[in-house]
C-alpha cells in the first residue's frame, strides 16, 4: 500500500507540473521517480499476489488434506459400524439360536415323558412366550398326570380292597353291565353253580359274568329296581 501511495504521489507531481508548463520537468520526473514508484508498486502488487497465492494453495492443500482426512474418518466409522452391526447379529442369530435349541430340548423332554426340567423365561419376545406357553403345557401335564396317579392309585387301593373283602361284590357301569367281581362273588357262584348256571347262559365263571348285564343274576332276568336304584347312587 506504501509503494501504490507512493507511485500516486509521483503521478500527481507529473501532473501538477504539466500543468505548470513545466514539461521538461515533468518528463525528468516520470522518467526517473515516476517510473522507479510504478515499478516499485508492481513489484510489490506482484509480491501480495504470490503471497496470496501461495497461502490459496496452502488453503486449498490443507482442505484436501481435512477432506482426505474427513473422507477416511468416515470410511473408517462405516468399517467400524458394519464389523459391529456384523457382531451384534452374530450375537443376536447365535442366542436366538441357543433359545430356540432350549425350547426344542423341552419339547422333546415333554414329548418322552420328562416334565421335570426347569424352563426359564426372560424377555418378551416371540421366543420369550412361546417358553412361556410351554412351561404352562408342563405345568399343566405335569398337574394332570399328577391327578391321573392319584386317582389310578385310589382305584388300585379300591381294587385291592374290594378283591380282598369277604363280601360277594360287583361294580356296573351306567349301562347296568358288570365291570368287576371280587373273589368272593366267584366263590358264592362256585358254591351255588348249579343254581346261577341255569340263570347265566356263560356259567358261573369270572371272566363270562363281566360284561353282562347284572339281571343274568336276577331269577327272572329283570334287574330288580332297589338293586338299579343302589347302583345308581353307590356305583356297587
Amino acid at each position: 500500500i506504501a509503494q501504490w501511495q507512493k507511485a500516486r504521489t509521483s503521478y500527481q507531481d507529473v501532473r501538477e507540473l504539466i500543468e505548470l508548463d513545466l514539461g521538461d520537468d515533468a518528463i525528468d520526473v516520470f522518467v526517473t521517480d515516476t517510473r522507479i514508484q510504478h515499478e516499485a508498486a508492481s513489484n510489490a502488487l506482484a509480491a501480495i499476489a504470490e503471497r496470496e497465492t501461495a497461502s490459496a494453495q496452502r488453503a486449498q492443500a490443507d482442505a484436501q488434506s481435512a477432506y482426505d482426512r474427513s473422507l477416511l474418518g468416515l470410511c473408517i466409522a462405516v468399517l467400524i459400524g458394519l464389523v459391529l452391526g456384523s457382531v451384534l447379529v452374530l450375537l443376536f442369530v447365535r442366542s436366538l439360536l441357543a433359545r430356540m435349541n432350549n425350547a426344542l430340548k423341552i419339547t422333546n423332554d415333554v414329548a418322552n415323558g420328562n416334565l421335570n426340567g426347569q424352563i426359564i423365561v426372560d424377555g418378551n419376545d416371540e421366543v420369550a412366550a412361546l417358553l412361556r406357553s410351554m412351561a404352562r403345557m408342563q405345568n399343566d401335564l405335569r398337574g394332570r398326570i399328577d391327578n391321573d396317579a392319584r386317582i389310578a392309585a385310589e382305584n388300585l387301593r379300591i381294587r385291592n380292597a374290594l378283591e380282598a373283602s369277604s363280601t360277594p361284590v360287583y361294580l356296573a357301569d351306567a349301562d347296568l353291565s358288570i365291570v368287576f367281581c371280587n373273589p368272593a362273588l366267584t366263590k358264592l357262584l362256585n358254591a351255588r353253580s348249579k343254581y346261577f348256571q341255569r340263570q347265566t347262559s356263560n356259567g358261573s365263571e369270572i371272566a363270562p359274568l363281566v360284561g353282562q348285564s347284572v339281571a343274568v343274576l336276577e331269577p327272572d332276568q329283570v334287574a330288580d329296581p332297589q338293586i338299579v336304584a343302589q347302583l345308581t347312587r353307590t356305583g356297587f
